[in-house]
Parts: C-alpha cells; sequence; structure tokens
C-alpha cells in the first residue's frame, strides 16, 4: 500500500521528497523581490522602488503610462507597432529605448484594459440591481 493512503503518510520521506521537488522545480528558487499582499496596490514609493530595481527611471515611467493609456483606446494595435510607438515618444523625449521598458509597457496596458473592464461590469450590475428594485418596488405598490 502507498504511503499516501496510510494514516502516517506525512511521516515518511514521501512528503518531505515531494516538498523539495516543488521548491527546486526548474533548479531555481523563487525568491519573490518585493512581497505586496493580496489585496493591497502598491504605494507610489513602492512603484518607484520596483521601476528602479528592474532598470525604469522616472521619466521612462511617465513616457510609458502616457503611451499605455493611449494605446488602451485601440486594443487590436499589432505588437509591433505599439513598440514603435513606444521606441518614437521616448526618442521625442531625448531617451533611449530598451527592450524591458516595452515589457512594462504591456504590463500597464494590461492592467488598465482590466481596469476597464471591471468598472464597465461595475456599472452594469448597478444598472441591473436598479432594474431589479424597481421592478420589485412595482409589484409592491
Amino acid at each position: 500500500m502507498s504511503g499516501a493512503f496510510q494514516s502516517n503518510a506525512f511521516e515518511n520521506d514521501a512528503f518531505q521528497t515531494a516538498a523539495i521537488a516543488a521548491t527546486l522545480s526548474g533548479g531555481y528558487r523563487h525568491t519573490p523581490t518585493l512581497h505586496i499582499p493580496r489585496g493591497r496596490k502598491q504605494t507610489q514609493d513602492e512603484k518607484r522602488l520596483s521601476r528602479e530595481r528592474f532598470g525604469i527611471s522616472e521619466p521612462v515611467a511617465e513616457v510609458i503610462a502616457v503611451v499605455a493609456k493611449r494605446q488602451v483606446q485601440d486594443l487590436f494595435v499589432p505588437e509591433k507597432k505599439r513598440e514603435l510607438d513606444l521606441e518614437r515618444e521616448l526618442h521625442l523625449r531625448g531617451l533611449e529605448y530598451e527592450r524591458h521598458y516595452f515589457d512594462e509597457l504591456s504590463k500597464q496596458r494590461e492592467l488598465l484594459i482590466r481596469s476597464e473592464i471591471s468598472a464597465g461590469l461595475r456599472r452594469q450590475l448597478e444598472l441591473e440591481d436598479e432594474e431589479a428594485l424597481v421592478m420589485i418596488l412595482s409589484h409592491v405598490l
């Protein structure tokens, strides 16, 4: 009988081996650089430190934010065109383009898209709640 179905399943080496394999899978150990608990947004200082850690200066971060807001307006722009748009905007401001800037742009763009979707869903739910309330009131009165 295997150790997983015995009452002493967690006392043998199988469990410890599985735990070690999970932490060392792929040969890399996960070491988070900035831990933000779920449900809490990063403060401005935490965002700045995180960007600096990945080599994104404040002027570049501002350009990325502007370009991300602009690109959210059209969701079907090809990736290469979005990258060229960022590169051009950085060049106009006298900043040099680096590939990891585009990765940050993609992250910010995705956050803005998700934010718009959730705001739209919230509005839809509020309208449905109002309609349900009106129907209930119309039947009561």
